[in-house]
């Protein structure tokens, strides 16, 4: 699949987006690429003036890059109820039948990126100074982290 997504493509896309509910369902889905390469694709994704964000692995990504989808989807949606700058997560996709790879759909902000707050949260497992994230902040999203571990365990046992 090249890194543009083409009819047969969106129109799986727009049917998962429709199956979890997410804005501008019914209307026509439009995507157009942002970012790419050997980083991961980010889409600006329009449907009935919804403006959101998809963002999955390269094509032909090395293995473990799906994990990092499931991470970076994990801590932003951890993030929900902080005052951590952040984009708001509407969903993850794990199955591969959809787009290829494991992806996730957040609201588009101008100027925000996710790699902006893991470096953050990088930087502060660091010690690192981050006027946005305290101690209490890591602690609710290790309980957020935990709690999901544990459904998701639950669900395949």
């Amino acid at each position: 699949m090249a890194a543009e997504l083409d009819t047969a493509t969106l129109a799986r896309l727009a049917r998962w987006m429709d199956e979890h509910n997410l804005p501008g369902a019914a209307h026509p889905l439009h995507a157009k690429l942002l970012t790419g390469g050997q980083a991961n694709l980010v889409y600006r994704l329009c449907r009935g003036g919804q403006d959101l964000v998809l963002r999955r692995p390269p094509m032909n990504a090395p293995a473990g890059r799906d994990q990092t989808m499931t991470r970076e989807y994990t801590v932003l949606a951890a993030l929900a109820h902080t005052d951590v700058p952040h984009s708001p997560v509407h969903a993850l996709c794990t199955d591969p039948d959809v787009l290829g790879a494991s992806f996730y759909i957040m609201d588009f902000v101008r100027g925000w990126s996710p790699a902006v707050i893991m470096e953050s949260v990088y930087a502060r497992s660091l010690g690192q100074p981050s006027a946005s994230l305290d101690v209490s902040h890591f602690g609710d999203i290790a309980l957020g982290l935990a709690a999901r571990a544990g459904a998701l365990a639950a669900q395949h046992a």
